[in-house]
């Protein structure tokens, strides 16, 4: 993948976690993940568990942005996420 395409595929993951997750809401701009794209794109490429996405996402949501838990929703999150990597990265 060139550095442009790497770029772009950073711009999805932040799009899907902007309109699958989105921990904020209040019309945030969707680049407001763009942070948390990279570590989760490195962890699906790395063959980690959709539930380790989910714990990350629980700690981002948690320790970084401040906000309550909400396992379902970074499960669901999680797995949105997960399903697009894979597709993209898969042989």
């Amino acid at each position: 993948m060139t550095n442009g395409d790497r770029r772009r595929f950073i711009d999805l993951v932040t799009e899907k976690l902007h309109t699958d997750w989105d921990p904020i809401g209040c019309d945030v701009p969707w680049d407001e993940y763009k942070s948390y794209a990279g570590p989760v794109i490195s962890m699906v490429e790395a063959g980690e568990s959709v539930e380790a996405v989910a714990r990350y996402l629980a700690e981002v949501r948690t320790l970084s942005i401040g906000l309550r838990p909400d396992p379902a929703a970074d499960l669901a999150g999680a797995r949105a996420v997960y399903a697009m990597i894979s597709e993209y990265t898969a042989p």
